[in-house]
Parts: C-alpha cells; structure tokens; sequence
C-alpha cells in the first residue's frame, strides 16, 4: 500500500525541519530560504511568526527552547538563533535557573495543584515579594515548566518565583478552574514564613490561558473565607498586580465573534455549543438560562472590572486585523482596556503599533509595582 499524501507531507515536513534543526548551523543563503518557506506554510495567519497554535508537531515539541522573548511566537530572527544551536530559553546575557527550591509543591487537593518554587535570597530575616507565573494551554494542556525560563530574571530582582499547575477544564467544570489555580496564591500567604514571602506583595502573570487566570484573579471579588475552617481559604485571592500576555476578554466565548467582529461562524475556537456547555458542566440548551447566564458571568473577567481592582497590564504583539488568530486577537485586550477606562480601573496596554519608547515591559511593571506597594 503507498503511503496517503497527507502521511507523505508529514513525514516531509518532519525530516525537513528535524535536518534544520539538528544541521542548521552550516545554512546558506540557499538553505536559508527553506526557513523562509517553512514559516510561510506555518504563518497560517499571515502576521510573519509562529503562534504555537500554528506549530505543528515537530516545532511543537522545540516551541520553548525557539521561543526566545518568551512571547509565544517564533519569528524568523528567533527561528534562525535556534537553528544555529542558541539554547533559547534565556535572554542574551541571562542565566539559566536552577532547579527550583521547592519543586511539586502541592498547593490544594487535585493532582495538577502542584507548584514550583524558587526562593530570592534576601537579607537575614527579610521577607522577599513573590510572583506567580501561570502557563497557557487552552485549559486542555501545557504544564509549569513551560514558564520556568522567566525565574531568573525575576530572582535577579529580589522576587521568589513561583510556577504553578491547575486542573483543566477537561478534568473538573471550567468556572472550577479559576479558584482552584488561585489557591496558590491563598497557600503562599498562610505559608509565608516557610517560604520567606511577604504575603502582601505578591503579583501573577501568565500567557493566554495564563493570562486569563491573572486577570481573574485581579478582577474577580476576593474570594476569602474568613470564617473557614481551613487557614489556607481564609487568605486573600487578590494580587498586587497582573501582567497578561494575548488573553481573552472573557471566557463567555459567546461574546468572541463581537469583541472580535467576525461573524459567529467564523469563532472556531468554540468548536461547538456542545464542548462549550460541556465544559461549563451543563447541557447546550442550558447556556442561555439563568443557570448558564450565572455561569458564564462566572468566566466572563470584563464584566467584573471596578475602580478598585489591581493594576493590570496587558501585551498583545499581534496584528489588529480580521479575522486573524481569533483566540488571541488584541481585540480582546483593546476591550480590557476600554472597560477600565470607564470604570477607572488602573490599566496599561502594549500592542504591536505601539511606540517603543511608550512600552511597558512585563518584568518592570510587576518589580515596580511590588516595590511601590512596599513603600505605602
């Protein structure tokens, strides 16, 4: 039997791209240009790199170690530095952590409550501020050593660095999630003595997923139980601050198609009524009850923006046009932003036109902003 053209073009692909990834150091100009074409048939959305939606599965598996910034593209200047052996998961002039202090800590009673910390060496006695660092994956994947790479920069700073997992949408309903992954931030405050964490100053960040669990964090009601039986509820779910990277506006993705401005149809990312009710615990005619309407409030981060929420700042590097990457586009993060503005919520927003002496960097917004709280 001959193998079918879509096996052939991928075992094509594979070993084009395993020889650059393995031979790339001796590329020529000539060689140069297969790059060239194996990001344009990856660029599905035209913008010039990668997103690792658009990967495949071979430079799935290389996705961090290409991904040099850290922004959750491949570009060509990235992809060529991988190619001739760069590690990839550090700045230039930036050391790779060490394994974390306390690894697979677990933080609450799921199997994927388990977080990785790595401790900032302070004075004798002194507390250090903390931030936690929340990876993306859609709800359905990814894991906390895929944001390990940012641990020394933040530890350069005097911040212990936390990577968390959370359980999946998959696993428990998706409005579950958000608490979940924000027990961390309960188990870091009632354990701060054991980690040397100043329990009033701890930030999030994440990408994606990540990002729309930071923001929930900084705009959902704190969900303390001060009259709990367990210590660790009885602690604050509130950050300092939160830095989001290409994240959604809201996870009612009901609401995508106007955000975005794309016809309904054209959000694929919904996949179906079905998967979405499925993931909110209910059956598809449901969603538009008064038991799905409360649920979908539940994840929806834009209607619980208040004046007093965090500081936020929000970074999508991606083209505003249409339709483009739909999950990602800076539409959403323009909605964010436009929500605080009338409520006057503190809000920052970077975007790909923005001028380069107007943008804020993630690791100077959280350090500042941990720094300022110290002083109040």
């Amino acid at each position: 039997m001959q193998p079918s053209f879509s096996i052939m073009k991928y075992l094509s692909a594979h070993v084009l791209l395993s020889f650059l990834l393995i031979v790339a150091p001796g590329l020529s100009t000539a060689q140069g240009s297969r790059l060239d074409t194996i990001l344009q048939q990856r660029d599905a959305d035209g913008d010039g790199k990668i997103s690792a939606a658009e990967a495949g599965p071979v430079l799935e598996r290389n996705f961090e170690r290409l991904d040099r910034n850290s922004d959750g593209f491949i570009d060509r200047s990235e992809f060529g530095q991988g190619m001739r052996g760069g590690k990839g998961r550090t700045r230039p002039g930036q050391a790779e952590a060490p394994g974390p202090d306390f690894p697979d800590v677990k933080y609450g009673d799921h199997e994927r409550s388990v977080m990785d910390i790595w401790v900032a060496k302070t004075e004798e006695g002194a507390q250090a501020p903390a931030v936690i660092a929340i990876h993306g994956g859609g709800f359905v994947g990814g894991d906390k050593t895929l944001v390990r790479r940012s641990a020394q920069q933040y530890l350069d700073r005097g911040i212990t660095f936390v990577a968390i997992n959370y359980p999946f949408k998959t696993q428990i309903p998706w409005p579950d999630v958000f608490p979940a992954a924000l027990r961390s931030i309960q188990f870091l405050r009632h354990h701060a003595d054991r980690y040397h964490i100043d329990p009033e100053r701890i930030a999030m960040f994440g990408g994606s997923a990540g990002a729309g669990v930071t923001l929930w964090a900084c705009y959902h009601d704190d969900l303390a139980d001060l009259d709990s039986p367990d210590p660790v509820a009885r602690q604050s779910t509130k950050p300092v601050c939160g830095a989001a990277l290409s994240t959604q506006a809201t996870y009612d993705q009901m609401q995508w198609h106007e955000i975005v401005g794309v016809d309904e149809g054209a959000v694929t990312a919904l996949k179906s009524r079905d998967d979405f009710a499925d993931w909110l615990g209910i059956e598809k005619s449901e969603l538009d009850s008064e038991t799905g309407r409360v649920l979908r409030a539940e994840i929806d981060m834009m209607a619980m923006i208040d004046a007093d929420d965090p500081p936020v700042l929000l970074i999508n590097p991606r083209p505003n046009e249409v339709p483009g990457d739909i999950i990602h586009h800076p539409r959403h993060s323009i909605a964010i932003k436009k929500r605080c503005d009338e409520v006057g919520a503190p809000c920052s927003l970077v975007l790909k036109e923005t001028p380069p002496g107007e943008r804020v960097q993630q690791i100077e917004f959280i350090a500042g902003q941990l720094s300022e709280k110290s002083e109040r």
